[in-house]
């Protein structure tokens, strides 16, 4: 089973920092869209935009969560680099992980 012998067995994925278009300029994350199979338990997306790799803190951020039922998911972040934690605490939780897209332009030009 997918838990601690009946208690909650966490589980936490982090993609470290990476760039978005190759750090030319700010650009501007529209929205999401997770492609998760077979998902048992809500799952935490925690998105971080910075503008430069090295910096302490975020000049954005988002949260969202994502059930077996969410699809294409809003968001206004912009930065050069991006971190995604994805993140669930429920028993019984799993999933598995398909191609995830998140639509980005460069910030300023209208969706």
């Amino acid at each position: 089973t997918n838990d601690d012998n009946g208690s909650i067995l966490p589980w936490s994925l982090t993609l470290a920092r990476y760039v978005l278009s190759e750090g030319r300029q700010n650009m501007r994350i529209n929205g999401f869209q997770f492609d998760y199979t077979a998902q048992a338990g809500n799952i935490t997306i925690d998105v971080s935009l910075y503008d430069r790799l090295n910096d302490a803190a975020a000049m954005d951020s988002g949260s969202y969560t994502f059930t077996t039922t969410t699809g294409l998911t809003d968001a206004r972040l912009k930065g050069r680099y991006a971190k995604i934690v994805q993140s669930c605490s429920a028993l019984a939780s799993f999933m598995r992980m398909g191609k995830h897209v998140a639509f980005v332009r460069p910030a300023g030009q209208r969706r």
